[in-house]
């Protein structure tokens, strides 16, 4: 729904009586980036910021968020919102089981919080998430990541994970002047099994309310339906976009 840049230069009013309905204090919004996965950097290969000593580029192996909305407060302050999107997909994602010689390492969170580099497979590899996770400025709950016996981010959560750590590393870069940098999740309220998890986290079993449980800022995270998107947007929806809500009225029977 997001595929066409156009739709800011054309409608910026759209997204931004939507996104104001939201977010408080919300003056414009000034820029639209897709498959984001961070800011510009002429001194890595890839050309971006690699905070997480990921391989790949841009759309390949790199954590990726799929739209990034750039809007600015009454202040005049910048502000970011990193967007994924969740239509049919039954998970937020799972870490992938590809290459990890020893899976039942995955199956003790208490080992793997105490030892990441030799009890997580991503750690090993030179991937950098559990020093993060794990650092002084976590945004998460370190009394929560052994809450349960297997890793708390080898399943439903790890897309969720990787994307708030991307928000979290955005927000501290001290190169970059973002006031707020936070990061959201946009789901079809009809897929009933993107939000029944079927191993429960702390007693929860709905992965939004879990997910909120693990942060230490829970307002940092943000849960949007995509019906309550076209509400907002369908009382003043242009002609020529007439097609495109058709669309998704087939495809997804919104």
């Amino acid at each position: 729904m997001w595929d066409d840049r156009s739709l800011l230069n054309r409608y910026p009013l759209l997204l931004l009586k939507w996104l104001s309905s939201h977010l408080a204090d919300v003056r414009e919004i000034t820029d639209l980036d897709f498959e984001y996965v961070g800011p510009d950097d002429p001194h890595d290969p890839s050309g971006y910021r690699n905070y997480f000593n990921e391989p790949g580029n841009r759309g390949q192996n790199r954590t990726s968020a799929d739209v990034a909305i750039t809007w600015r407060d009454n202040k005049g302050s910048a502000n970011l919102l990193l967007l994924e999107f969740k239509f049919t997909e039954p998970n937020f994602g799972e870490c992938s089981k590809q290459g990890n010689p020893d899976q039942k390492r995955c199956l003790s969170s208490r080992e793997v919080v105490t030892s990441p580099r030799t009890q997580c497979y991503r750690a090993e590899v030179g991937r950098v998430y559990w020093d993060i996770i794990l650092a002084s400025d976590s945004p998460f709950r370190q009394d929560l990541l052994t809450v349960e016996a297997i890793c708390p981010f080898r399943y439903d959560f790890y897309q969720l994970m990787r994307n708030q750590l991307l928000a979290h590393c955005i927000q501290r870069d001290p190169e970059l002047n973002y006031d707020k940098v936070e990061f959201g999740v946009m789901y079809h309220a009809d897929n009933d099994k993107l939000v029944d998890m079927q191993r429960s986290f702390d007693g929860e079993k709905d992965p939004i309310r879990a997910w909120q449980r693990l942060l230490r800022e829970p307002s940092t995270f943000h849960s949007f339906t995509v019906q309550q998107f076209l509400g907002t947007i369908e009382p003043k929806l242009p002609v020529d976009l007439v097609n495109w809500r058709r669309y998704l009225k087939e495809k997804y029977l919104l």
